[in-house]
């Protein structure tokens, strides 16, 4: 009679056990010799039941794949019957693709001494294919051999597998995906960076022939267009700043050349160069600095151009006769807040979110031109300085508030700053000037000589390095030239048994890398074309006022 829960057949084995089990014996002399059948019945009994419930696929087949028994996880695989695989082939279950693989592998077991281990796919009957994994053995233990079959699903390591492989390949085409962005960005970096050199080589000469028209005696009147000229053309340099600096905030890759500067001060300075605007305008421009803790650890020309920005654009939106007031105070943990409010159009709260998105503009019929790029540049000055720029309206009509918040620390013992203007005069210095831009060369060659200078002008490398056998007391030298780099021209002057008092690098480039380039070769100063005369002016006396405190 078949115990309930027992599979289709009795396994051969058991069986076979039940009926060679010896007959149980008396005791003898030398010992116990006879054996409890029902014990050891009770023992194949547990053992087959873990054959049956066991996690893994069991089939008891004959030499030739004919199935005598299987157990509950091979029948789960298979999706079928018990009635419908006992006493049939193996191979009708196994995938036509495969059958060959399963052909040979009985082929194997039936000369192996131990297991052999194949990879199938089996079929079940709505024709959905199972991986699996086949591990058979020849089993001795019946008068007719019969074999042992594990098999293992292997549908959820291919699973897992494929799932592997995907992440992989999207992982490969991830980066592949980063590195071409990266070239994209590098690429337009190039572009821009020779945009750049290009748009502002030709300012260069303009702007010193600005310059040296100022020093003439002029008719009534043009001292005026003159100023006109030379606002433009800092405009125009201005405009491809903030090309460059959108894209180096973007990318967090903005340079700041961070000291203790008095925020005050750097506020003052952007009012003074705002008030000819506003008084133009007819506004009025007030200050009410009360802050107390005012010692900032910025960037100060990065800080005066934010500022700068905010009251410009305030005095832009701002009509004719309107108010604008530029504010300080500390909050209760010493933060700096800098406002800058005006009683001119206002702002729509809509359009709040989106002001300070690049080229975003709240309201074009009022802009009066522009990129848009303001607002979003200040904004990623304030922030790489570890504060935060915000605005707000009470609506169209009603004026509108920017303020700026940034950490304020304690201000050291400062040490008075000598003004530019009182340096004494730098007359009769030797400059040696490498341009190959003729227009730029012969300009500032001009305004040198004005000062008092003796300039000699080189336009290659190769004559820079014949005129460098002799000593100069200043080098000023482009970086793009005909023939090779103004940091071959650097390297060969520090080389030689003379010293400049002063080297300065002018070039339309000015990305972060081309300064740090520059000073590795051995430039003091790395000016960025249209270079302001002015500032050449008083490099030239700190350097002299410098050399003659060490004499």
């Amino acid at each position: 009679m078949r115990r309930k829960g027992a599979v289709a057949r009795m396994p051969g084995a058991k069986a076979e056990a039940r009926r060679h089990t010896p007959a149980p014996q008396h005791l003898s002399a030398s010992g116990p010799t006879w054996v409890n059948r029902d014990d050891l019945v009770a023992d194949w009994d547990r053992y087959f039941d873990l054959f049956k419930w066991a996690p893994v696929g069991y089939l008891l087949h004959d030499l030739n794949g004919v199935v005598r028994e299987v157990n509950q996880a091979a029948l789960a695989i298979l999706a079928i019957e018990p009635r419908a695989v006992i006493d049939r082939p193996l191979l009708v279950f196994v995938a036509r693709g495969h059958r060959n693989t399963f052909l040979d592998h009985m082929r194997r077991v039936r000369v192996a001494t131990g297991t052999v281990e194949d990879e199938l796919l089996l079929q079940q009957p709505r024709g959905r294919t199972v991986p699996v994994l086949i591990s058979s053995r020849r089993s001795l233990l019946s008068d007719q051999t019969l074999c042992w079959s594990v098999i293992i699903d292997q549908t959820e390591r291919e699973r897992l597998t494929e799932a592997k492989y995907r992440a992989e390949a999207e992982k490969a085409r991830a980066e592949a995906e980063q590195i071409a962005s990266r070239d994209m960005n590098e690429a337009k970096d190039r572009f821009l960076a020779t945009l750049s050199h290009e748009l502002r080589t030709p300012l260069t000469p303009a702007l010193f022939s600005v310059d040296m028209l100022e020093r003439l005696a002029l008719p009534a009147g043009a001292p005026k267009l003159l100023a006109l000229l030379k606002r433009n053309i800092a405009l125009e340099a201005k405009l491809i700043d903030d090309l460059l600096d959108v894209t180096r905030i973007a990318r967090d890759k903005l340079p700041l050349d961070c000291r203790l500067h008095d925020a005050h001060a750097l506020l003052r300075d952007s009012i003074a160069s705002c008030s000819q605007e506003a008084e133009a305008k007819g506004l009025a421009l007030l200050q009410e600095l009360t802050a107390s803790q005012i010692c900032i650890n910025a960037d100060g020309l990065r800080m005066r151009q934010v500022f700068w920005n905010l009251i410009r654009n305030a005095i832009k939106f701002t009509p004719r006769g309107g108010r604008i007031v530029v504010s300080s105070v500390n909050d209760e943990s010493g933060i700096l807040r800098v406002a800058v409010k005006d009683n001119g159009i206002g702002l729509d709260p809509a359009s709040l979110p989106a002001l300070f998105e690049p080229f975003a503009q709240a309201d074009v019929k009022h802009t009066g031109g522009g990129l848009g790029l303001g607002l979003a540049i200040s904004k990623g000055i304030v922030e790489a300085h570890g504060g935060s720029l915000w605005a707000s309206s009470p609506g169209p009509g009603l004026g509108s508030t920017f303020e700026v918040e940034i950490p304020t620390m304690k201000a050291p013992p400062m040490i008075a700053a000598v003004p530019i203007a009182e340096l004494p005069s730098a007359v009769g210095l030797h400059i040696l000037l490498v341009e190959d831009h003729a227009d730029s060369a012969e300009t500032l060659q001009t305004l040198l000589g004005l000062e008092g200078h003796a300039v000699q002008v080189a336009s290659s490398v190769t004559r820079a390095k014949t005129l460098a056998a002799q000593p100069w007391d200043v080098v000023i030298s482009d970086l793009g030239l005909p023939d090779g780099s103004g940091h071959d021209v650097a390297q060969f002057v520090r080389e030689q048994s003379w010293t400049p008092k002063l080297m300065i690098a002018l070039s339309g480039y000015g990305t972060p890398e081309d300064i740090t380039r520059s000073r590795q070769a051995g430039f003091d100063a790395h000016l960025i074309k249209p270079a302001d005369f002015n500032q050449i002016v008083g490099m030239l006396r700190e350097c002299t006022a410098a050399a003659r405190q060490r004499d």
